[in-house]
C-alpha cells in the first residue's frame, strides 16, 4: 500500500477502478447466468430464445441494483478503514433499510435506499407502464450512488496517515479543489428528488399500508350504519367506451339504469365509487349530501323518494389518464396493448360494501371493531337470501357496449357483436347482451389472432361460436382450449341444460396477473397460466384443458344458477364448476389419468388445510372459493 499510495495517480482514481471491476464482475455474472438459462430452455426443448428479454429483464436491473450496492459498499468500507467492521457497517445499513422503513410506516422510494417501482414484463405489452418509473428511480438512485463514490473520493486514505483530524482536515483539501464535481452531483440527485417527489406525491398520490388500514377503520366505523338498507338495484346499462391504448388513456359514458325492488320508497343513494377513475354524477332530483373523497364514498338526497317499482336513471362520465410516473402502478388494467378491466372499474358500485372491511381478527382487535364472520352464517331467513355474493344491489342486467380502440386491436365487451366498423382510424365495436345476465362482466382491447370454430347442439339448434383471442406468438395451446371448450359444451348441455349465449370466447390478458375469469360467454385467461404452459409432456396434467373446463362450468354454475350471500353460497359456483369439469376431463383422459389429477388436488387441499386461520367448515357452509 505504501508504494501504490506514493505513486503519482490521481485519488479518485483507484475509487474508479474498483467501481469498475464491480460493474464488470457484475456483468460477468449475469451474462453467465443468461447463458445458464438459455442453455436450459434449449435441452428442455424450447427453441424461442428471447435474449433481448434477458437483457433488459435481468441483465440490466441486475447490474443496476447491485452496482448500487457496490457504490454504498466502496463508500462504508473508506469511511471506516477496516475490513470487518466495513463488512458488518454494510450489512447493518442493507438490513436497516429493509426493515427499519416498514416498521415507520415509511414507503417512499425516495427514501427506501436502492428501491424502485418494480419491472414486469409480458409478451402482449412488453415492459408497458413500468419503465418510467424504474427508469426514474434506478437514475435517481445512481445519483445518489455518485455521491457516495465522490465521498468516498474525499475520504480515501493515502499513505499512512488514518487519523479522523487529518482525514476531515483531506477531505475539505479536497473538495475545494473538486467542489465543481460534486456540485452538479447534488444538483442532479435533488433536482431527481423533486422531480420524483412531484410525480409521486402531487401529480400522483398513493396511500400507504397503514393509511389504507385507516382509512378502512374509518369506513367500516363511519358507514356501517347504513348496510342493508333498501337501495336501487342495477337493471341495465349501456356504455360508450374510448380506449388510447398506447397513451393509456380512456374516456367512457355509462347509462345507469336502476330500480327500487323493496316494498318501501328510497330516500337516499349511497355509491361507493372506483379507485382510479375520475368521475362526473348526474342523477336527476338528487343533491349532493355526503362527499367523502378519501373514502370514495357518496350519500344523494333522493327528491322525491324513489318510489316501489320506479327506476331512477344515472348517468357516470369517467375518465382515466396515466400521468407522469407512479410509486405504484394504479390501475394496471389500462395497457398498451392487453387492457382488461371490469364494469366495477368504471361504475360506482350501489350501497354499503362489507367487502371494503378489515377482515383479520388480529386487525380488527387493534382497532377495536366487534368480530367479523367471513361470511353470513347459513340461514333460512329470507331476507339474507335476496342477494348473490357476486353483488348485493344488482338483479341480472341488459349491457349494451360501444367500445373503440386503436386501429390495430380487436375489443370486446360483453355479448354479441353486433357491428363493427373503422372511423379516423380507430376500430369501433358494438356489442350487447342477448339475455339479462349476471351484473359481473369485463372489457379488453388487445392487437389479436383470433381462432374461430362452431359448436353445434346435439340435436340441432343455433351454433355456438367457439373462440380464441390470443397473442400471435402464443398459439400453441388454443386447439386444446378450444376442444375443451366443445367437449364442456357438449356435456354440460346434456347435463345441465342449454347454453345461453350465442358465443363462447377466451381472451388473453398479460402475465401481470395470474387466473382465469368467468364473465358471461366470456373468460379472460392469463398468458401466464394456460397460453405459454408446456403440454408437451404426456404424462403431465393439462392443466390448461382442465382450467377451461373450470370456467366453462360457471356458465351454468354462477351465471345461470347462483348461491346467495351466505355460507354454502360458493358451494353451487365453485364445488359444482370444479365437478363439470372433472367430469369432462375423465371424458377426455380417463378414469386412470383422473387419479393423478385428484392427487394434486389432495395435496393442495391438505396445504391449504394447514394454513387455516380460524376453522374448516363442512362443504354445506364453505366459505368463499379456497
Amino acid at each position: 500500500h505504501d508504494i501504490h499510495d506514493a505513486l503519482p495517480l490521481p485519488t479518485g482514481l483507484g475509487i474508479l477502478a474498483k467501481m469498475t471491476s464491480m460493474l464488470a464482475l457484475l456483468a460477468i455474472v449475469f451474462l453467465l447466468a443468461t447463458a445458464a438459462g438459455m442453455l436450459t430452455q434449449l435441452a428442455n426443448g424450447y427453441t424461442v430464445l428471447r435474449p433481448e428479454v434477458y437483457f433488459w429483464y435481468l441483465i440490466v436491473p441486475g447490474i443496476l441494483g447491485f452496482g448500487f450496492l457496490s457504490m454504498l459498499a466502496i463508500c462504508v468500507h473508506t469511511l471506516v478503514n477496516n475490513k470487518y467492521l466495513g463488512y458488518f457497517v454494510f450489512i447493518l445499513i442493507v438490513v436497516l433499510n429493509a426493515f427499519a422503513w416498514p416498521a415507520l410506516d415509511v414507503e417512499s422510494r425516495l427514501v427506501r435506499m436502492n428501491s424502485d417501482s418494480g419491472l414486469r414484463y409480458s409478451d402482449l405489452s412488453r415492459f408497458g407502464p413500468y419503465v418510467k418509473g424504474f427508469a426514474f428511480f434506478k437514475a435517481y438512485w445512481w445519483a445518489f450512488g455518485g455521491i457516495l463514490l465522490f465521498v468516498s473520493f474525499l475520504f480515501r486514505v493515502r499513505g499512512r496517515e488514518t487519523g479522523a483530524k487529518w482525514r476531515m482536515r483531506i477531505a475539505r483539501w479536497r473538495l475545494s479543489q473538486r467542489w465543481k464535481v460534486a456540485l452538479p452531483l447534488v444538483l442532479l440527485w435533488a433536482g431527481l428528488g423533486a422531480w420524483g417527489y412531484y410525480n409521486t406525491k402531487v401529480l400522483n398520490t398513493y396511500t400507504t399500508s397503514d393509511q389504507g388500514e385507516e382509512l378502512r377503520v374509518r369506513y367500516e366505523k363511519e358507514f356501517k350504519r347504513f348496510d342493508g338498507i333498501p337501495q336501487p338495484h342495477f337493471t341495465a346499462v349501456d356504455y360508450d367506451i374510448a380506449l388510447y391504448p398506447e397513451e393509456r388513456r380512456m374516456e367512457y359514458t355509462a347509462q345507469v339504469t336502476t330500480r327500487n325492488v323493496d316494498a318501501v320508497s328510497i330516500d337516499s343513494l349511497h355509491l361507493l365509487l372506483p379507485d382510479d377513475v375520475d368521475l362526473e354524477i348526474d342523477l336527476p332530483g338528487g343533491e349532493l349530501v355526503l362527499n367523502d373523497d378519501d373514502l370514495d364514498y357518496r350519500i344523494y338526497r333522493l327528491d322525491p323518494p324513489l318510489a316501489p317499482g320506479a327506476e331512477l336513471p344515472i348517468t357516470v362520465r369517467g375518465s382515466y389518464a396515466a400521468k407522469g410516473f407512479e410509486h405504484r402502478i394504479s390501475f394496471i388494467q389500462l395497457v398498451n396493448n392487453g387492457s382488461f378491466f371490469n364494469n366495477t372499474d368504471l361504475v360506482p358500485g350501489i350501497g354499503y360494501n362489507a367487502g371494503a372491511e378489515l377482515s383479520d381478527r388480529n386487525d380488527r382487535r387493534k382497532h377495536d371493531l366487534p368480530p367479523k364472520e367471513r361470511m353470513t352464517p347459513l340461514s333460512e331467513d329470507p331476507a339474507l337470501r335476496q342477494h348473490t355474493y357476486l353483488m348485493a344491489n344488482s338483479d341480472w342486467v341488459d349491457v349494451r357496449t360501444h367500445i373503440s380502440t386503436a386501429g390495430d386491436q380487436i375489443a370486446v365487451a360483453p355479448g354479441s357483436l353486433r357491428k363493427q366498423w373503422t372511423e379516423d382510424g380507430r376500430n369501433h365495436f358494438e356489442y350487447a347482451l342477448d339475455h339479462p345476465s349476471q351484473n359481473f362482466y369485463s372489457f379488453l382491447s388487445a392487437r389479436y389472432e383470433v381462432a374461430r370454430e362452431q359448436w353445434t347442439p346435439p340435436g340441432g339448434g343455433a351454433p355456438v361460436d367457439v373462440e380464441v383471442y390470443y397473442h400471435h406468438e402464443h398459439g400453441v395451446n388454443v386447439p386444446r382450449m378450444i376442444a375443451s371448450m366443445k367437449q364442456a359444451l357438449a356435456y354440460y348441455t346434456q347435463h345441465f341444460g342449454p347454453y345461453r349465449h350465442r358465443q363462447v370466447r377466451i381472451l388473453e390478458f398479460p402475465r401481470y396477473f395470474s387466473f382465469a375469469q368467468a364473465f358471461p360467454g366470456t373468460m379472460p385467461y392469463s398468458e401466464s397460466i394456460g397460453f405459454i404452459t408446456d403440454l408437451s409432456a404426456e404424462s403431465d396434467i393439462d392443466m390448461v384443458f382442465y382450467v377451461v373446463a373450470h370456467e366453462m362450468g360457471h356458465q351454468w354454475w354462477a351465471h345461470q344458477v347462483i348461491g346467495a350471500d351466505i355460507q354454502g353460497g360458493t358451494l353451487l359456483s365453485e364445488s359444482m364448476s370444479q365437478y363439470s369439469a372433472l367430469m369432462v376431463m375423465e371424458q377426455e383422459y380417463g378414469r386412470a389419468h383422473m387419479r393423478k389429477f385428484l392427487k394434486l388436488e389432495n395435496d393442495k387441499y391438505m396445504r391449504a388445510r394447514g394454513s387455516e386461520t380460524q376453522r374448516e367448515l363442512p362443504l354445506l357452509r364453505v366459505e368463499n372459493q379456497g
